[in-house]
């Protein structure tokens, strides 16, 4: 999004700082935490892995090519409590016109919380979902909307500080 498109429309400015990131999946949650809107960096990069690096490369293609457009035209959901870094914490994004969902799962710091089951919105009853996890928490599958609305989207996280993108795409 530009700065002069964001100041005529409403948009979410959302800003990077440097956060604690011993393992690959807290940096990826550091990064996707901010993955929400106009997205800051805030942050000396040169301070960086270079597997930081190469892993920053891969979220900032995907959310070019993948989350910016989606996130620009889709229906926000809230599907957790409100988040205090410590319990889960989910946002849904869904688009009727694409037929597309996007799950963001957050797991707090709570070292005995693994699981979470995040309620789902904006689904088609009756239609097929192609469930894709971007980073293999889960298998990729195919799920009935019914089942996801009632029973919603089951998400494990084995490190806590650590997040999954799920991309929810109608079969068509």
């Amino acid at each position: 999004m530009t700065p002069a498109r964001c100041f005529r429309q409403p948009c979410l400015r959302t800003y990077v700082e440097k956060w604690p990131t011993p393992r690959l999946e807290n940096f990826r949650y550091m990064l996707r935490s901010g993955m929400m809107g106009w997205l800051t960096v805030m942050q000396n990069t040169n301070a960086w892995t270079p597997e930081q690096h190469d892993a920053a490369k891969r979220e900032f293609a995907l959310y070019k090519e993948k989350l910016r457009p989606l996130i620009r035209d889709a229906d926000l959901y809230h599907i957790s409590a409100r988040p205090d870094g410590v319990h889960w914490d989910g946002i849904e994004y869904y688009d009727a016109k694409r037929a597309q969902a996007l799950a963001y799962a957050f797991r707090g710091s709570a070292p005995d919380d693994p699981g979470h089951i995040f309620p789902l919105h904006g689904l088609d009853p009756q239609r097929q979902y192609r469930l894709h996890f971007e980073d293999g928490s889960s298998p990729d599958r195919t799920q009935i909307g019914r089942e996801l609305l009632n029973k919603g989207l089951n998400i494990t996280l084995t490190v806590p500080n650590s997040s999954e993108l799920v991309f929810i795409d109608e079969v068509k």
